[in-house]
């Protein structure tokens, strides 16, 4: 399994954090007899087998359930994380968590809120496959595309009913003759292997020696762009680091994009992930999860101080089994 890592959205609050403080108790460690405010790594997990709502995502920090997404969003999001399960992604976001452990001299039980980063449904995933051999640049401000006026009869063909989607762009070295006759280094942007447009000169140098760094190691430079239109008119625009923003975990790795994903499916084949709160199981039970939440899985790796592993989804239409495990 790999991390499918959501770096942009809006603000939502986890439902039902109350319910789940040993949970977060556990989850925090030593950082829990302190007040707590941050960032945690979490995964989204949908739950097909829960007992209250099919659609149910969890929000898991190192596999132990702190919450839900609300039942509102879940709805529409539930197939879109199943598909990435499917696809051999899990969904990755950032959680912050506001914890006050209890204080028995106040008589105080603490108190807790946690909200996660989540985009619109219709932008968790990209509309289109990355380029084989491809390297996806690290999210940075946003670029804008110039001259895709000129490629609206191809463009057209993306904008969706919304008006709004993501895709992958791909940045490409080439030059341009000017109106003197002088020629200059320009990006290319490119879509599906056809180019859509490019980037003014002085962005274009920005990214240049990353360019050309993938360039010489056989890879394709993608990002991740947004095309937002109309039947009259579409515009593109994308979020990278420029070349003095990656850092050196990015040179090394190379991480390619995320994809290609299984097709929409009405259903998929997930296995049942459900679990209740530690606080409505007997101390037996308790110890049995907790132990399964500290095991290390064989051959999983460590991402952000934790890494998550579902195994034994075997191929697309069959599944034996699954194991969700963390470790720091």
């Amino acid at each position: 399994m790999h991390n499918y890592t959501i770096d942009h959205g809006n603000s939502v609050e986890v439902a039902g954090a109350r319910h789940y403080k040993l949970e977060i108790q556990r989850a925090l460690g030593q950082r829990a007899k302190y007040h707590f405010n941050d960032d945690v790594e979490c995964q989204l997990i949908p739950e097909v087998d829960n007992p209250y709502d099919p659609n149910a995502i969890a929000v898991k920090v190192r596999n132990l359930t702190i919450g839900y997404v609300p039942a509102e969003i879940a709805a529409d999001l539930s197939p879109i994380i199943q598909r990435l399960i499917v696809s051999k992604y899990v969904p990755t976001t950032s959680c912050r968590i506001y914890w006050r452990p209890p204080d028995p001299s106040y008589n105080s039980s603490g108190w807790l809120n946690a909200s996660l980063t989540l985009p619109e449904p219709h932008l968790f995933l990209p509309i289109n496959d990355p380029p084989p051999r491809s390297a996806l640049l690290p999210p940075g401000r946003s670029a804008q595309v110039i001259g895709e006026e000129d490629h609206f009869d191809l463009l057209f063909e993306y904008v969706p009913p919304a008006g709004e989607a993501n895709l992958y762009l791909e940045l490409k070295l080439g030059t341009k003759v000017l109106k003197n006759g002088t020629q200059r280094s320009m990006v290319g942007v490119f879509l599906d292997e056809e180019q859509v447009g490019e980037l003014s000169a002085a962005t274009g140098k920005k990214f240049e020696p990353t360019l050309q760094h993938l360039d010489d190691m056989g890879k394709r430079a993608v990002v991740l762009g947004t095309i937002k239109g109309s039947a009259l008119s579409a515009s593109l625009t994308f979020r990278a680091a420029k070349s003095d923003e990656v850092d050196d975990a990015w040179v090394r790795s190379l991480p390619p994009a995320p994809g290609p994903f299984v097709p929409e499916s009405l259903s998929y084949p997930i296995p049942p992930t459900y679990q209740p709160p530690l606080s409505e199981r007997t101390p037996k039970q308790r110890q049995h999860q907790l132990a399964d939440a500290a095991r290390p899985q064989a051959g999983a790796k460590n991402s952000g101080g934790c890494a998550l592993g579902l195994v034994s989804l075997i191929g697309l239409s069959s599944v034996v089994g699954m194991a969700i495990d963390h470790f720091v």
